[in-house]
């Protein structure tokens, strides 16, 4: 009866989950276009192009992240410029071409890069309460109804980006484990980014949604309210793409290490996102294991030949 439990969750889960697929063409959203920074690249040695993944609007990302990139510039031999894109799969597959040469992802979006084209993890960050971990979480209005997870049925869901861990993959394996496969409910849409999802709920567009934690805490007091929040997911690493220089890679290594330890890097952190407010420390592929075997157990209990084998 276990294992008969345990097929059925993941075949749940497999209803709409989606993988990464080649980008042919980038509409990059980036500090620089990528003809600039190629010609930089060639006549400029010393600049190291550090991304990350568009967990929020650009405007948004570039003030808390700019202080991060001023420190690494100001603490290394580099001049580092921050590189934004418009998707996830942007990101991974820039980092994979050596358009960037280290970027700051998701636990899943760093294992489609390790896998389609060898990016290796360094660090990852601590959050502001000193946890190598944070959690994912579904959201509902304060005064709405639904209570708890089994009251969603016919109701219409919000996601984050397809390939969020917090927003899309975990959010899916809670409602599966809840009993509701995603043809229950009414509809269902992703969206962009973790902010859009809780603002489509709070207007009554969306009656829940699926988010990092630390986004719903700051939307509490305006009448948003937790209904499940899941296990612990581990930080999201500093990856280097195939390309880095080993100089840059131990030099960047070593800054953000020490980021925490001044009273300085300490007001930089407190800028950007509270799970990496705590600083950083070094990391290994084997943290994220128990997401890869979440992925790649999906496909495995299809059945039916309809979806393509993932390993990750």
């Amino acid at each position: 009866m276990k294992r008969s439990s345990e097929k059925q969750v993941r075949l749940i889960v497999l209803t709409g989950l989606l993988v990464f697929m080649p980008v042919v063409a980038l509409l990059s959203l980036t500090v620089a276009s990528q003809e600039t920074r190629k010609s930089a690249r060639s006549s400029e040695g010393n600049t190291v192009y550090f991304g990350v993944v568009p967990r929020d609007n650009p405007r948004i990302a570039y003030e808390k992240y700019q202080p991060l990139i001023d420190y690494l510039s100001e603490n290394t031999p580099y001049t580092f410029e921050l590189v934004l894109k418009k998707s996830y799969e942007e990101t991974v597959t820039s980092l994979g071409r050596g358009d960037m040469d280290i970027a700051l992802l998701g636990p899943l979006t760093y294992l489609h890069a390790r896998k389609e084209f060898g990016a290796v993890t360094i660090l990852k960050s601590i959050t502001e309460r000193g946890d190598p971990f944070y959690r994912s979480v579904i959201v509902t209005k304060k005064n709405h109804p639904v209570g708890q997870l089994s009251n969603l049925k016919g109701k219409n869901f919000a996601f984050a980006s397809l390939q969020s861990t917090s927003g899309n993959l975990i959010p899916r394996y809670l409602l599966a484990e809840a009993g509701i496969h995603l043809r229950e409910l009414k509809s269902y849409k992703n969206f962009a980014y973790h902010d859009s999802v809780v603002k489509w709920v709070l207007k009554g567009k969306f009656d829940a949604g699926a988010v990092r934690e630390s986004v719903a805490a700051k939307y509490l007091p305006l009448g948003l309210k937790i209904i499940a929040t899941s296990g612990p997911i581990p930080t999201g690493p500093v990856v280097v793409g195939p390309k880095a220089a080993h100089s840059i890679v131990e030099t960047t290594k070593h800054a953000l290490l020490n980021v925490n330890k001044t009273e300085a890097g300490k007001k930089i952190l407190e800028k950007i996102d509270p799970e990496l407010r705590g600083g950083f420390i070094e990391a290994a592929d084997s943290d994220y294991r128990h997401i890869r075997k979440l992925i790649n157990d999906v496909p495995k209990t299809c059945g039916v030949g309809c979806h393509p084998k993932i390993t990750l």
